[in-house]
C-alpha cells in the first residue's frame, strides 16, 4: 500500500481546518506525473482566494517525489484507498483507455467518481495536442487570427490523420477488449504508422497537401489492410454483431472518426505530430516574415525588418493557458472541479 509515509492518513478534512487560518481555500492535487501541472492548472479558476498545490507521490522508502512513476496511474488507485479524499483533496490522473473501454462496454468508468478526476481522452498529450489548442497556440506566435483560412489546413492535417486510423484502432481495441489482453508496443498499428515520421515537411505546402503525399497514401493503404485483417479476426470469433453495437456506442458518445485521436496512445500522438506541427511552424513563420519584410523598399530596410522579427520569434510550445472547457471530453473533469470549489 502506498501511503504518505508519516502513519496515518492525510484527510481533506486537515486542508480544509488550514484553510481557516488562511483565510485561503487550499486544494491538494495528486498528480501521476508532475508536468501534467501544465494542463490541469487550467482546470481550476484563478482566484485571490484559491490556492492549489500540485504534487506526486512521495514513497516512503526514498522520501523522494517521483516526477515520471513508471505506473502512476496505477499507484494513484492504490493511493485512493490510503487517504481520506474530499473538496481540499483529490487526484486528476489520465484516463489511458479506461474510459473508451467503459464507452464500448456500456460500463461505468471506474473514475467517474468524487474527487478523481481524469482526461477522458487518453492522456495529458492527448489534452495539449488537441487541434484546436494547436491551432491557438501557433496563431498566437504568428501574428494571425486562429480562423484565418491560412490555418485551416492544421485542421485538415489532423482530420486526415485520425480519420486514417479510426477503423484499426477501434477494432484493435475492441479485439484486446474481449480477449481480456492489454494493448503493448507491439500492436500492428504502431508499427504501421512507424514509419510516419519519415513524412517530410520541408515547406508549408507540404503541410497543405499532405494528404497526397506518397508515403503518408501508403501507410493509409497499410492501415486499410490493417483494418480488413481484424475485421477477418472479428468475423472469424463471430463477433460482427457486438463490434457494431460497440460502434453505435462510441457514435452515441462522441466518439467517431474525426476525434478518435484524442483516445490514441498519448506520447505515440506526441511523437508522431508533434515533428510535423513544429516543421509547419517554422516554415510559416518563415513565409510570414518575407511577406511583411519583402514589400519594404530597400535591402537593408528588408534585411533589418527579418532581423527584428526573427529575434522575437518563439520556439515552438505547447506550455500555455487554455480553456478547457473547449476541449470535447476534458470539459467533463472542468465541470465536475469547479463543483467542488
Amino acid at each position: 500500500m502506498i501511503t504518505n509515509g508519516i502513519g496515518f492518513k492525510e484527510k481533506s478534512s486537515y486542508q480544509e481546518k488550514s484553510q481557516i487560518f488562511k483565510k485561503k481555500q487550499t486544494i491538494k492535487v495528486f498528480l501521476e506525473n508532475y508536468t501534467d501541472n501544465t494542463v490541469w492548472r487550467d482546470a481550476f479558476p484563478k482566484r485571490d482566494d484559491l490556492i492549489i498545490r500540485f504534487t506526486t507521490l512521495t514513497m516512503p522508502e526514498d522520501r523522494k517525489l517521483l516526477p515520471n512513476p513508471g505506473n502512476g496511474c496505477r499507484k494513484l488507485e492504490e493511493f485512493a484507498k490510503s487517504y481520506v479524499l474530499g473538496n481540499n483533496l483529490i487526484i486528476c490522473l489520465d484516463s489511458d483507455f479506461d474510459y473508451i473501454l467503459s464507452v464500448m462496454n456500456s460500463t461505468a468508468d471506474q473514475y467517474d467518481e468524487n474527487f478523481i478526476f481524469e482526461t477522458y481522452a487518453h492522456s495529458i498529450e492527448n489534452i495539449k495536442f488537441y487541434e484546436n489548442f494547436i491551432v491557438e497556440g501557433i496563431s498566437r506566435k504568428v501574428w494571425e487570427d486562429e480562423k484565418t483560412e491560412s490555418l485551416k489546413c492544421i485542421y485538415s492535417y489532423y482530420k486526415e490523420f485520425s480519420n486514417s486510423i479510426y477503423d484499426p484502432l477501434v477494432r484493435t481495441l475492441f479485439l484486446k477488449n474481449v480477449t481480456n489482453e492489454t494493448i503493448t508496443n507491439n500492436e500492428e498499428i504502431f508499427k504501421v504508422l512507424d514509419k510516419f515520421n519519415k513524412i517530410k515537411i520541408s515547406k508549408t505546402s507540404d503541410f497543405e497537401n499532405f494528404s497526397t503525399n506518397q508515403l503518408w497514401t501508403s501507410i493509409k493503404k497499410s492501415l486499410i489492410d490493417l483494418s480488413k485483417k481484424l475485421d477477418s479476426e472479428i468475423k472469424l470469433r463471430s463477433l460482427e454483431s457486438e463490434f457494431k453495437l460497440v460502434q453505435q456506442r462510441l457514435n452515441e458518445s462522441n466518439i467517431n472518426e474525426s476525434n478518435i485521436y484524442l483516445f490514441f496512445r498519448g506520447h505515440n500522438i506526441e511523437s508522431l505530430l508533434k515533428p510535423h506541427l513544429i516543421s509547419f511552424y517554422d516554415n510559416f513563420f518563415n513565409d510570414k516574415v518575407k511577406n511583411i519584410c519583402d514589400v519594404l523598399p530597400t535591402q537593408q530596410e528588408q534585411s533589418d525588418c527579418k532581423k527584428n522579427l526573427f529575434n522575437e520569434k518563439e520556439t515552438f510550445s505547447l506550455n500555455y493557458s487554455r480553456n478547457l472547457k473547449e476541449h470535447p471530453f476534458m470539459k467533463k473533469s472542468v465541470e465536475r472541479i469547479q463543483e467542488i470549489l
